[in-house]
């Protein structure tokens, strides 16, 4: 109880226990919802996102010909592969990098050519081709449409089984996240010897027939020009 200008008033103690309770719980549950609200928002920027459930951007190694992952040659001749980079998730693509590699004493590097679109730059570096390896560069606009960006040509040196692989590989998009191509395929080249006829032909055993062959002609030949040179002087009959 409490007496104020005469008159008396009551004070119930649990009322202000209430507000200052219910106070403090709404003090609590918007400290709680703005930390909330941070949170998500620092971890929305530590994310990487992820693309393509069904198969994300692929960087691949492939025949020309039949864009499979496997290429078959003759020891000694020349032949070629193509890199591909597809199923990127819309046109968010503003750079990638990679390492192709071979094995030198099997493939020897012979030239390149690089496919690249309006508002792009592919640089190859060829200074360690001689070891089997092309450090690869581009950049440019933001681009997403499946693509061929490389040619590369070879020649084979010898016989044996080998692979054209993909090694520190990386693109980065239009929100400045690095990220991975998957899947990379490799591709396995099978290099075989030509089995042909040796230098020189092949050697067989000489018959009789054979040997003689060319003199019974000459003989032929020769009878055949004495009959007509000889006609004309037969004397007629009486």
């Amino acid at each position: 109880m409490k007496a104020l200008g005469g008159k008396v008033f009551s004070i119930d103690p649990r009322r202000n226990q209430c507000k200052a309770e219910c106070g403090l719980t709404r003090f609590y549950s918007g400290f709680s919802f703005k930390v909330l609200v941070i949170v998500i928002v620092v971890a929305s920027g530590l994310v990487t996102p992820i693309y393509g459930q069904n198969g994300g951007p692929s960087l691949s190694v492939e025949n020309p010909t039949t864009h499979l992952n496997t290429v078959q040659v003759n020891v000694g001749s020349n032949f070629g592969v193509e890199i591909w980079i597809r199923n990127i998730p819309g046109a968010i693509m503003v750079s990638f990098t990679f390492y192709l590699n071979w094995s030198p004493t099997l493939m020897q590097y012979t030239s390149h050519t690089t496919n690249v679109p309006s508002g792009w730059i592919v640089n190859v570096d060829t200074a360690n081709a001689n070891s089997g390896m092309l450090d690869v560069h581009g950049s440019g606009s933001a681009y997403g449409a499946d693509r061929t960006w490389l040619s590369v040509s070879f020649r084979c040196l010898g016989s044996g089984s080998s692979d054209i692989s993909i090694s520190d590989e990386s693109w980065m998009d239009t929100e400045g996240f690095t990220l991975s191509f998957d899947p990379i395929s490799d591709a396995t080249v099978t290099q075989t010897r030509n089995v042909g006829p040796p230098v020189g032909g092949f050697m067989e055993r000489a018959t009789r027939v054979a040997i003689a062959a060319p003199y019974l002609t000459f003989f032929g030949l020769l009878v055949a020009v004495a009959v007509v040179i000889v006609r004309p002087w037969k004397k007629p009959e009486s």
